[in-house]
């Protein structure tokens, strides 16, 4: 009996031995014991161990709950009035007619202020629809405001101390992190994010429009288009228009301080094509005359020729093609922050101060920024 105790556990050994290198490694190299180990796999970046993978499964698991049950209430339900009138005596009597129903909403948007903007990529035909808030209460809406740059509608409610979430800045969307597309009933899709840089391989940009978007491991899914994206500490990372692009947060700053200042959406414009020079290696200037520069906007023609729009507010402060933006208001142009990124943080009418470079020469001059040009 004591034998076959001794090999009944030594057996046992072994097959854990077997299994494990022979099987669960090799073949699937996600072991059920200890360590989780990336870095021999086909995953791309530096080496990656996780230790008690069961415990960081579980920490997850309720980060996202945490998370979706944090965001809930800055999501609303979007719809259309209803136009119904009763008399006393029939609204006494249960009709489905009088109710909205959850889950039935034309369209959902994100509050962006506590004041009531509401943004949203549902175009409302006019005043007739209501907007539906988590604790249930019912708004009308009494404004609607466009953004000339990008596919989304500023509604607003009057309300007040509406909860508004945080913004993640630009540098704070980094690729590989981990974020939830939420919905306002609840609904929930967890993705990373492979891409949050400027689409496609062009190193030519205008000034008064957006190129970048955040591109996802997984194509959202047809319930999670139009939701919203967060990170798991629940700050708002993007929004998803109808056809399922994310547009990054970070892209409304200036239209929603323009909000609050005009009660419109009043985009600014500096009216310069340009070459995002941290793009390029070993990038040139000839028409500067000194040597190399690796950041900064070079004001260079697109392909109609135009480098400078005619009235624009770049030409009428003297800029020209050959110059290097090198900084607005202080902020450096670079890698992490492009010309077209920061002028959007402003409004039409600012006045901004712009560092540059002319044969090789810095300048510096105050330009009053004007509307963007669509």
């Amino acid at each position: 009996m004591v034998l076959a105790v001794i090999f009944g556990m030594a057996a046992g050994i072994v097959g854990e031995l077997i299994a494990r290198v022979y099987l669960l490694d090799n073949t699937f190299n996600l072991p059920f014991y200890g360590e989780i180990n990336f870095s021999n796999g086909d995953y791309r970046g530096s080496s990656i161990i996780i230790r008690d993978a069961k415990k960081v499964v579980v920490e997850q698991n309720n980060r996202v709950t945490e998370t979706i049950n944090s965001v809930q209430g800055s999501l609303v339900g979007i719809y259309k009035k209803n136009l119904l009138e009763k008399s006393a005596a029939q609204a006494k009597e249960f009709d489905l007619g009088n109710y909205y129903k959850l889950g039935q909403e034309l369209a959902q948007g994100l509050i962006i202020t506590s004041d009531g903007w509401i943004i949203t990529d549902f175009k409302p035909e006019n005043m007739n629809y209501v907007v539906i808030t988590q604790d249930k209460k019912i708004y009308s809406i009494d404004k609607i405001e466009n953004d000339p740059l990008t596919s989304f509608y500023f509604l607003h409610v009057r309300a007040k101390d509406f909860p508004v979430r945080k913004f993640a800045e630009a540098n704070e969307i980094k690729n590989g992190q981990l974020v939830l597309a939420v919905g306002w009933t609840g609904e929930a899709e967890l993705n990373s994010i492979v891409n949050s840089s400027d689409a496609g391989n062009d190193v030519l940009f205008f000034s008064d429009s957006f190129s970048s978007k955040i591109s996802l491991a997984e194509s959202l899914g047809e319930k999670f288009k139009g939701s919203f994206l967060f990170n798991l500490s629940g700050d708002i990372i993007g929004l998803s228009d109808k056809n399922g692009a994310v547009e990054p947060i970070y892209h409304f700053t200036g239209a929603i301080k323009s909000l609050l200042k005009n009660k419109s959406v009043n985009r600014p414009g500096l009216g310069v094509n340009y070459i995002d020079l941290s793009k390029l290696v070993g990038a040139v200037s000839a028409s500067a005359g000194q040597g190399e520069y690796r950041e900064g906007a070079l004001i260079h023609r697109n392909t109609g020729g135009i480098s400078t729009v005619r009235g624009g507010a770049g030409e009428l402060a003297g800029l020209k093609e050959g110059d290097i933006i090198i900084s607005v208001e202080g902020i450096e142009i670079n890698n992490e922050n492009n010309l077209t990124d920061i002028i959007q943080r402003f409004t039409a009418g600012d006045k901004v101060g712009i560092v540059y470079l002319r044969g090789g020469k810095e300048r510096e001059v105050e330009i009053k920024l004007g509307e963007a040009v669509r």
